[in-house]
């Protein structure tokens, strides 16, 4: 047993890490489930909370169908919400998943928010899902070169998550960590 396995210090350090194993998406949403330029365009028309496309929506829905991952939220979205903004979010339109947490707000790297993530809670597989490259300046070192390729969906901020995208991830999640 490890010293985070221990609940009251699992609480006590990140009180929405979740208990036990899991499988875990690290979730940003601007880029992602919804993209730039609809953004300038429809986006700008909506509630802040409603800037996601239905398009991206049902491409997520299909990686979260087929691979049951939890998800943890990374998206700059998370500053001065709770978890039950997320799930209202999700219900609201129709995001399939199970989002059990947020990334930290300490205004460190993206990077570095998901790693104190996982130094906290106990994770069997997870992936990365982004518009940014949460990896810059840091594939230069080999153990950042395969979690780069084996765990990061990079999408591209114009479209956000794609078809290819999806396939990526669900070849990574079944094949690469079956």
């Amino acid at each position: 047993m490890t010293r985070y396995d221990r609940p009251a210090v699992r609480l006590l350090i990140n009180p929405l890490a979740p208990r036990g194993y899991m499988n875990t998406i690290f979730l940003d949403i601007d880029g992602v489930l919804n993209n730039y330029l609809w953004l300038e365009n429809a986006g700008s028309n909506l509630h802040p909370d409603d800037n996601v496309r239905q398009e991206n929506i049902v491409r997520f829905n299909r990686l979260v169908d087929t691979i049951d991952y939890k998800i943890v939220i990374t998206s700059t979205w998370r500053i001065g919400k709770s978890l039950g903004f997320f799930h209202e979010l999700f219900r609201k339109h129709g995001i399939h998943g199970e989002v059990v947490g947020m990334t930290a707000e300490h205004g460190r790297s993206r990077f570095t928010q998901i790693s104190d993530w996982m130094d906290l809670t106990i994770l069997d597989r997870y992936l990365i899902i982004d518009d940014d490259d949460v990896f810059d300046g840091l594939r230069s070192m080999p153990s950042m070169r395969r979690i780069a390729t084996d765990h990061f969906i990079h999408t591209n901020k114009f479209i956000g998550l794609s078809e290819d995208d999806v396939d990526n991830a669900i070849f990574l999640a079944k094949e690469v960590f079956p």
